[in-house]
């Protein structure tokens, strides 16, 4: 598996455990309170916080337990940011 798929894979995994984590301590605010009364913004933004630090600090640590796979790139990963810089363009 190259670095990138990894990344991708890292990056699903703590979007879907954040994004978990943050739906209960919502509906925790909702059940102490009305729904719009909720201070669902804070949680909101040290959620995204901390989805984008645990991505960082895996990545990480995945990089430094296989260094010879960091940086590394197939066919795939060439071929997928190709095509998407092409439609990007567009």
């Amino acid at each position: 598996m190259s670095s990138e798929e990894k990344g991708v894979w890292i990056e699903l995994v703590v979007a879907i455990a954040t994004y978990i984590a943050y739906a209960i301590l919502v509906i925790g605010e909702v059940s102490r309170s009305s729904v719009a009364s909720a201070h669902y913004v804070p949680l909101m933004l040290s959620a995204i916080g901390a989805s984008i630090i645990a991505t960082v600090i895996v990545r990480t640590v995945v990089s430094t337990v296989s260094p010879r796979d960091a940086g590394k790139r197939d066919i795939r990963d060439r071929q997928i940011f190709r095509i998407g810089e092409y439609v990007g363009r567009w």
